[in-house]
């Protein structure tokens, strides 16, 4: 299922050149499965991670996304705290995704993962579980309109769960967040120019998820308030996240809007890889990307294969 917004703000003229650049971030090792581990650049010392997750397509990558770090070794991320309103999630097999194999989480993994159920955002009590992390990512909310699961409508909190994720970050001195988010809003508007569905998408997201869409343009715009402006944010803005799209280890990131395509679908595990390789080697700033799948006729031109997102992106 696709997930995004309508609305039509200033461009990303004014952050870094880097994100503005189309990279082909590829795994060397072209195993599909999530079991691959991330090659990680060694940490002076051991990160420790926040996640956030919600319901619906966009919140599953952050299920993925606690899976991927603790596949790291011990010695490059220490500890996972999750905080979830539906932490039930993480204890399912099939996690609406492409993966070839059930999902489960080993003894050690569980050793390293605390997990942290959550009533309501507004909760100051859970800015506690934030103390001594160095990043954050962020996977809340969804894009869906809940016509067949009204469970979804109750996922539109990515507003109030990142203001949590905001006013943490600054007691506790944390300033990365990697944040999912759709494309489609702010500047991104239309969704997927390049796609015969961005028109599909676009009448949606003006129509039946108006709502979810209005939450996740609330969301950036508090990252780029000029109160925040010490947060160093990623906002990801994933194509596709199929529930039946195989990961394949490769990203691409689009250049220019109106001129770059990309694949009309990506793995939500191969969205949770990028985030995590932004969250330990942080190569973006302040800046938002749409990340999707292998553009149709790329033919390996417009793609730089010798950056894989720092070293984070390379599989052992």
């Amino acid at each position: 299922t696709n997930d995004g917004k309508a609305h039509r703000v200033t461009s990303l003229s004014q952050h870094h050149n880097d994100s503005r650049t189309i990279r082909k971030d590829d795994d060397n090792n072209r195993n599909n499965s999530i079991k691959n581990k991330l090659k990680m650049t060694p940490h002076a010392k051991a990160v420790k991670l926040v996640v956030l997750y919600g319901i619906g397509g966009l919140s599953d990558v952050g299920r993925h996304a606690v899976q991927v770090a603790l596949q790291q070794s011990a010695d490059v991320v220490s500890s996972v705290t999750v905080l979830t309103q539906h932490p039930e999630k993480l204890e399912e097999s099939n996690w609406d995704c492409g993966c070839p194999e059930p999902h489960s989480f080993s003894e050690s993994e569980r050793s390293r993962m605390k997990v942290v159920p959550v009533g309501k955002w507004d909760d100051n009590d859970l800015v506690q579980h934030f103390a001594g992390a160095s990043s954050v990512i962020s996977c809340l909310g969804n894009r869906q309109p809940g016509f067949f699961d009204k469970s979804l409508k109750k996922g539109w909190v990515s507003y109030e769960g990142n203001q949590l994720v905001i006013k943490a970050m600054k007691e506790n001195g944390i300033s990365r967040a990697v944040v999912i988010t759709s494309m489609g809003i702010e500047e991104d508007w239309p969704p997927m120019e390049f796609h015969f569905g961005g028109k599909i998408l676009g009448w949606m997201f003006k129509t039946n998820t108006k709502k979810a869409v209005k939450d996740l343009t609330m969301m950036e715009r508090a990252y780029r308030s000029d109160e925040n402006k010490d947060i160093d944010f990623l906002l990801v803005r994933p194509v596709g996240i199929g529930e039946t799209t195989k990961p394949v280890g490769k990203w691409w990131i689009q250049k220019e809007k109106g001129k770059d395509a990309l694949g009309g679908d990506m793995a939500k595990v191969d969205v949770a890889k990028f985030m995590l390789g932004e969250a330990l080697n942080p190569q973006r700033h302040r800046s938002a990307v749409v990340i999707g799948a292998e553009p149709p006729e790329s033919n390996g031109m417009g793609f730089d294969p010798d950056n894989l997102c720092g070293s984070s992106a390379s599989a052992q």
